[in-house]
């Protein structure tokens, strides 16, 4: 069972208020009048009224349908009151029931008993609810867990699509009950019995079950066929959906005379309590008792057949013998009765075929059965004022009387009573209190619904688009597949909800010249010419609203003459009306002078009148031929009755001489011209666009054909977009049909796609548009709207040239058309695929880096990268327009610099690639990205082509990261500090840089990248995506102009060349007050498995620097920077970013991954010995690998910098306080305090793989050939226990003052060995630690006396010290510094200047 179901009704509106037997048994004087005698009583003062409305029988039976979905009442069967109210048919209403029950039968049948509260009991217990409470088709699936269904998932028909019946042997079990002289076995088995009540409600119950497997075929159709179970939930989903669009959008807009509930829905609350409402129950859901007619009506082929309603309760041979679409083509023709105090005498004297019942005196003492309270107090729990009296309750002054003699007072009224007599609007079926009661549960059955059919998630965007424009016509037109399409269509009204007549009218001369019908034979025009400038006419037309006539060729210039309905006298008034110039409704004219009425006339809902009208400005003689425009709104107003005609209108020329005229076909030239050119631009000029702009690249100027084609197409289709817009009547712009809906979206579509192409364009000469995705975004808009266009082209063929039994060749064309270019889209993607499969098929291998799963070694493979074999051999003559000239390196990048545009493929060819700038498909801006460099593995291959070896190397690192992750002990041996270091940040071990380790030399190794998943992804990102052709290749074998100078090979490392970097991240480490904040940028080759090439250096040395080359601004210019740690393949830089500098705002304006930068290097000769430069010379001794014991005298090196000058300290430091790969001596020992922690004793030596933030490295003791973490602290430093690194720092600000981790790797490694001193210029204060950066702060700039105390210190009286000073900064300040020191006695030789390279632009520089 869903447990949704069995649920206790809830009292929700009137929670508060006392029922109304509880009412009346505390006060005596207020009894109850007996519901029998009610029910009598107001049958002798109503009388049977028809619905004001037009609404249809379908509308009343609906109601019914979908109550029985919502709830289903199950009396509890503990707690039930003691005492009873009976309520008994009299012999003496024997005369009131219908002869076929008899006089004699209604006195001997049985009395009817409902329960009451007990004089002991507050309120009775509110019964079960055996339904869900939700518009969620229950009724029709049942409430079972485990529901039931046939093969595929359908509910079980017969080959008639109708239900088993009961007494079939394999009929499913329903719900049923007993009633006397009932067949039930030929009723059908339906989850309900009581859909079984009528023929009516068994046709919606067979139309939604008919539904369901309909919908199941539709999916099989689609090749969406899944298991019989899912199958079966996909289509219960799609009929639970078409109810409740039906129900909310259909139904209750109609019954309550707008929609009252919000819309859209909104979104599903939990605390919304779906439950049924006790005053829905039992009062307003019985409205629809009232609604009921005596009779149910089938439109067959044989005519009208009318059932008798008692002959209709649970009876099914009306179904049987005709099938389900006669009953709605009846019942949605037959209007039902207007909801009020009256019912049909076969319901309120006999009901269940010949079962005497007063359903009227039922519905009345079920309410006080249920505990309702008064219709006052309802009134007043919903948030309506109380009625005072009988006679404010009602127009109907017959029924205030009856009411005033039952009821004492008002305030005892039964809200079952007084709900009915309430008076209703003229666009509503309910008064006050039902419609605020109605709302409320319907409100609350859809916000409570987390299945609701307008939930995000619930039903595809399709689906759901398709539900919304589903009407109950549209499920009963698809259903009744007995039933020819044009007899549904004839026989179907518009609306099944509403009756709206469809008359014609018999045209009559009467004294006229001529009568004509028009309009479908809706609308007849007589007219006759009584002189040349006054004419007589005559119009009558099928319509409850209004109808006219207008002189003119349209809307914008014509004179009107408009008769429509009084809604209050139900007369015609009629009168001249003028255009305003627009497509807009006509205004009533300044003068009446031109019309002279002669008669009008209102009959059987057909408007009459004549007129008399004079000739009025330009308008020509009558003798002459008249533009005429006839146009009629059939339905009833609703509000403003001039109302739009929609398609009820028809255009002429007429001669009111012979009545002769041409009815406009509405294929005017004008059309003809709009479809004409819109044929040609979807179906030639944008095919053709596209085709050159997809597959046509390779030809010279290919952009400008696709641009200009495109353009003129969308200027073409705007010109031919106006035409309509000129006449939207008669060119059929206002009809409802998909061309004209699909055209105005497709004009949107098309101005998106035009500022996607202009931005497409920027996309390919702009750095500021690299994103792929406006590319990507353009190219599907672009097939989506030929597409589309495509189909639009058909749809307006079809207005122009309707397909009938002869194909004209206009149809020819067009799908002689569709099918030429789906040949050749077809014929150039597999060209166009081929050839770039064919580019890899013939390549030859090239060396790649490939890196082990553990990230621990690296070595080149080959058989990734593919070259085409024609680059690797020098091109034939005929194909190189100008002669082959060598070039080095550094020629090619001093030409790119000059402006030329040369890049080199394989390592060896050079090519000039000016011709290919306005034409390339990647766009300009790719030719400039790479313009100096080697384009060899991205050009021959997709820009992933190594994503596996990616891949392996983010798990890697991932797995390293996670093995690492933790925050390790503090450093050992740290005491004997010299308090130099202020503070230090703690951090948790993560790698610094990975340089190549320096004991192993051989050619193809190559440093293991120590690049994270973020950093791979800027790589990738950088990456323009591409996939070249064979026809590319062979285009740019004809730009060759020379070859690269010989060397040994193509991998020989060249210090002049550009390589192409990725910028992998960006990080302050200045405070945030810095004027010029410092950022560290860490960059890597944009494909970095390339391999380390022959002779090139592992490492950058101090002293070292490269050069990065970029265009700003259409000029070509080169900065130096200092790498602060690892290699060619992956570097850090640190840059001090100037608000005016040129290189500065690239780079400020940069984001990892958002464009390719060009570096070569390194240059420049290292300033000191890498190996032992601080060592003195004179005391150094090697005695196997181990430092002697007489190496005591070692000397220091001083650091002075400034500004940007702070990046060559960072060198110097990392280069001897970080000895990635170098073998040291163990001073102390150490015992591991975790497992992955290496053990160490005094003298061993320990060969350091990497080294941490944290001052701890992964390390190898050569001893014991035994790996993992141990404090450098306890080894003895690269230069010596006594050697030592002073860093001096001079800053404007304290938050100049950059944090970099070097300087906190080094502090943590070596303590007594690093110093750093920061002189800032605006003052350090009492903040001696800023933001994490070590060291030690002084106030004011840093002065001779500063630097002598440095220099004294250091050296003091140690003559064989070997002394070094870099100094690095701005010229003023490297000036003073110079002086100072010479002046100490320092020679020019122990003094290193480095001006800080990226300040200012300079000459590309080659050191010997």
């Amino acid at each position: 069972m869903d447990s949704r179901a069995l649920l206790p009704l809830v009292n929700v509106l009137a929670a508060q208020v006392p029922s109304l037997l509880s009412s009346s048994s505390a006060n005596s004087t207020l009894p109850l009048p007996d519901p029998f005698v009610i029910s009598q009583a107001l049958d002798k003062v109503t009388r049977p009224q028809i619905s004001n409305r037009n609404i249809s029988e379908l509308f009343t039976y609906w109601g019914e349908f979908i109550s029985q979905d919502v709830s289903h009442i199950r009396r509890p069967t503990t707690g039930a009151p003691t005492d009873a109210a009976n309520i008994t048919l009299p012999a003496a209403a024997a005369a009131a029931v219908p002869v076929s029950v008899g006089a004699a039968n209604a006195s001997a049948l049985p009395s009817f008993q409902f329960a009451v509260p007990d004089s002991n009991t507050a309120s009775p217990p509110l019964p079960i609810n055996a339904m869900t409470p939700f518009v969620d088709a229950s009724h029709i699936y049942g409430t079972a867990a485990s529901p039931s269904f046939v093969a595929g998932g359908k509910l079980p028909l017969n080959s008639a699509g109708l239900p088993l019946l009961n007494g079939d042997t394999n009929a499913a079990n329903s719900f049923t009950v007993a009633v006397p002289g009932m067949d039930v076995s030929s009723l059908f088995s339906f989850a309900l019995f009581n859909g079984n009540t009528n023929p009516t409600m068994q046709a919606l119950f067979i139309l939604f079950m008919r539904e369901h497997n309909r919908y199941i075929d539709t999916l099989v159709a689609a090749n969406e066929r899944q298991d019989d179970a899912t199958m079966f939930q996909l289509a219960r989903q799609h009929v639970v959906a078409l109810l409740q669009q039906i129900h909310y959008y259909e139904y209750l807009p109609l019954l309550l005379g707008e929609n009252l509930l919000a819309q859209p829905a909104p979104a599903y609350s939990a605390t919304v309590d779906p439950s049924i409402d006790v005053l829905y129950e039992a009062a307003a859901f019985r409205y629809g008792h009232m609604e009921v007619t005596s009779s149910q009506t089938l439109q067959t082929d044989a005519g009208t057949m009318v059932l008798p309603l008692l002959q209709c309760f649970y009876n099914s041979s009306a179904v049987l013998q005709n099938g389900i679409f006669p009953l709605f083509a009846g019942m949605s023709k037959s209007v039902q009765m207007q909801p009020m105090l009256y019912m049909v005498p076969e319901l309120r004297n006999a009901l269940l075929r010949n079962r005497p019942m007063d359903l009227f005196a039922i519905d009345i003492q079920r309410g006080r059965s249920f505990g309702l309270p008064s219709f006052n107090a309802a009134r007043l729990a919903v948030g309506l004022p109380v009625i005072r009296d009988f006679a404010s309750l009602t127009n109907d002054t017959a029924v205030a009387f009856a009411l005033g003699q039952m009821y004492t007072s008002i305030d005892t009224l039964d809200v079952v009573v007084g709900g009915l007599a309430e008076a209703t609007g003229t666009s509503s079926n309910l008064g006050p209190l039902y419609t605020k009661i109605i709302v409320d549960q319907f409100r609350r059955l859809r916000d409570g619904d987390p299945f609701w059919f307008e939930t995000s998630g619930v039903l595809t965007a399709a689906h759901l688009d398709q539900i919304r424009h589903t009407s109950l016509r549209d499920v009963v037109a698809r259903n009744v597949p007995e039933v020819l399409p044009e007899v549904v269509a004839a026989r179907l009204p518009a609306s099944l909800f509403q009756v709206i007549e469809t008359r014609t009218v018999d045209p009559d001369a009467n004294g006229y010249t001529f009568t004509n019908p028009y309009i479908n034979g809706q609308y007849a025009l007589s007219g006759i010419i009584e002189s040349a400038d006054s004419l007589r006419v005559r119009v009558v037309c099928a319509s409850e609203n209004w109808c006219g006539l207008g002189f003119g060729t349209d809307m914008t210039v014509a004179d009107f003459v408009i008769g429509h309905v009084d809604p209050a006298t139900q007369k015609i008034a009629v009168e001249a009306r003028s255009t305003v110039g627009a497509w807009s409704t006509p205004v009533l004219a300044n003068s009446q002078a031109a019309l002279e009425i002669i008669s009008t006339s209102y009959i059987s809902k057909t408007i009459t009148f004549e007129f008399r009208w004079q000739r009025t400005g330009n308008q020509p003689s009558f003798k002459d031929q008249q533009n005429i425009i006839m146009a009629m709104n059939p339905v009833a107003a609703n509000g403003s009755w001039f109302q739009f005609h929609g398609g009820n209108r028809e255009k002429l020329a007429l001669s009111f001489v012979t009545g002769a005229g041409t009815v406009g076909d509405n294929v005017t030239q004008r059309r003809i011209m709009h479809g004409i050119g819109q044929a040609i631009v979807w179906l030639i000029v944008f095919p053709f666009g596209i085709v050159w702009g997809r597959y046509l690249r390779f030809i010279s100027g290919w952009i400008i054909v696709h641009a200009t084609a495109q353009s003129f197409g969308c200027v073409a289709v705007v010109f031919l977009l106006a035409l309509p817009l000129t006449d939207p009547q008669s060119m059929g712009l206002t009809q409802n049909s998909p061309h004209s809906f699909i055209g105005i979206f497709l004009f949107a579509i098309m101005f998106i796609q035009l500022v996607l192409g202009v931005f497409n364009r920027r996309r390919l000469r702009s750095h500021a548009f690299k994103t792929q995705h406006v590319r990507t975004a353009h190219s599907i808009l672009g097939f989506a709207m030929l597409l589309t266009g495509f189909a639009n082209a058909g749809f307006g063929l079809k207005r122009l040239y309707p397909v009938g039994f002869t194909v004209t060749w206009p149809w020819l064309g067009y799908f002689g058309l569709l099918a030429f270019w789906m040949a050749v889209f077809a014929i150039a993607e597999i060209v166009r695929a081929y050839q770039a499969k064919s580019l890899n098929r013939i390549g030859v291998p090239v060396q790649v880096l490939k890196v082990d799963p553990e990230q621990k070694t690296a070595k080149l493979s080959s058989g990734v990268t593919p070259v085409v074999p024609a680059l690797v051999r020098r091109p034939t003559a005929e194909s190189v327009e100008t002669s082959v000239v060598f070039y080095t390196w550094e020629q090619i990048t001093a030409a790119v610099l000059d402006g030329e545009h040369l890049v080199v493929g394989n390592g060896r060819y050079v090519y000039n690639i000016t011709r290919w700038l306005p034409s390339h498909p990647g766009g300009k801006i790719i030719l400039e990205t790479v313009n100096g460099t080697d384009i060899t593995l991205d050009f021959f291959n997709e820009s992933d082509y190594d994503g596996s070896l990616v891949s392996d190397a983010v798990a890697a690192a991932e797995r390293e990261v996670k093995k690492l992750a933790r925050l390790l002990p503090p450093s050992r041996g740290r005491a004997g500090s010299t308090g130099a270091i202020a503070t230090v940040r703690q951090t948790s071990h993560s790698t610094v840089h990975v340089n190549h380790d320096d004991d192993n030399d051989e050619d193809d190794a190559a440093p293991i990248l120590d690049l994270s998943a973020p950093h791979w992804a800027a790589i990738r990102k950088a990456r323009w995506s591409h996939a070249h052709t064979k026809t590319a290749a062979q285009k740019l074998i004809g730009f060759m102009v020379g070859e690269i100078t010989a060397r040994k090979s193509h991998r020989e490392f060249d210090r002049n060349e550009l390589r192409r970097y990725a910028m992998l991240s960006k990080t302050c480490v200045s405070g945030p007050g810095a004027k010029c904040p410092t950022y560290v940028f860490k960059f890597a080759l944009l494909y970095p498995f390339e391999g380390r090439r022959e002779n090139e250096p592992s490492k950058f040395l101090p002293g070292q620097y490269v050069e990065l080359v970029d265009r700003v601004s259409n000029k070509m210019i080169a900065r130096s920077y200092t790498p602060i740690s690892g290699s060619t393949a992956s570097f850090e830089v640190a840059v001090k970013l100037y608000p005016t500098g040129t290189m500065s705002t690239v780079l400020q304006r940069a984001k990892p991954g958002s464009k390719q930068f060009r570096i070569r290097g390194p240059f420049g000769s290292p300033i000191i010995n890498t190996s032992r430069a601080l060592a003195s010379t004179a005391t150094l001794r090697l005695d196997n690998n181990r430092l002697s014991p007489l190496d005591k005298h070692f000397s220091t090196i001083i650091c002075i910098v400034g500004g940007s000058g702070i990046v060559s300290a960072l060198q110097v430091a990392r280069e001897y306080l970080l000895p990635t790969g170098k073998t040291l001596n163990a001073h102390s020992g150490y015992e591991p305090a975790h497992d992955d922690e290496l053990p160490i004793e005094v003298g061993d030596r320990i060969k350091v793989k990497s080294v941490g933030l944290d001052g701890w490295a992964i390390a190898a003791n050569l001893e014991t050939d035994e790996e993992g973490l141990c404090p450098l602290s306890i080894l003895h430093p690269p230069a010596g226990r006594d050697s030592r690194v002073v860093i001096v720092n001079c800053a404007s600000t304290l938050d100049d003052c950059a944090a970099f981790n070097i300087l906190d790797a080094g502090a943590l490694s070596f303590p007594n060995q690093l110093q750093i001193h920061h002189h800032v210029s605006a003052g350090a204060g009492p903040k001696c630690v800023v933001h994490g950066v070590p060291g030690t702060f002084h106030d004011g700039r840093l002065t001779p006396e500063d630097v002598e105390d440095l220099v004294t210190d250091a050296w003091d009286s140690d003559s064989d010290a070997v002394r070094k000073v870099v100094v690095c900064g701005p010229a003023g300040f490297v000036g003073l510094i110079f002086d100072t020191l010479v002046g100490l006695g320092l020679e020019c030789g122990e003094i290193v200047i480095l001006p800080p390279a990226e300040n200012e632009p300079r000459e590309i520089r080659v050191d010997a």
